[in-house]
């Protein structure tokens, strides 16, 4: 399901953290941004993690859903700061 660009180490990279979104990826977000400003913890990780994939047009839109239904719940904005579009949209 995942395309590689070419086999590089670019197109490998964008592989993994497509994966790592698809399968909010904690432990990865730690390795790839340990010092990223604000990322003071796994649950700060988390939310971002979700604002990704909330908005990431490479991702499945049940995943999209998945994320956005769970920042709504959470009263988060999107990662851009914006508000949510409504239930059933996605960016």
């Amino acid at each position: 399901m995942t395309k590689s660009i070419g086999g590089s180490e670019f197109g490998d990279f964008l592989d993994e953290r497509l994966n790592a979104l698809r399968t909010l990826d904690v432990a990865w977000a730690r390795r790839e941004a340990p010092g990223a400003p604000g990322a003071s913890s796994d649950d700060v990780r988390l939310v971002a993690l979700h604002k990704a994939r909330y908005r990431c047009r490479e991702i499945e839109v049940a995943l999209r859903h998945e994320s956005a239904e769970w920042l709504r719940v959470r009263g988060c904005g999107d990662l851009f700061g914006e508000p949510l579009l409504p239930p059933g949209q996605l960016p």
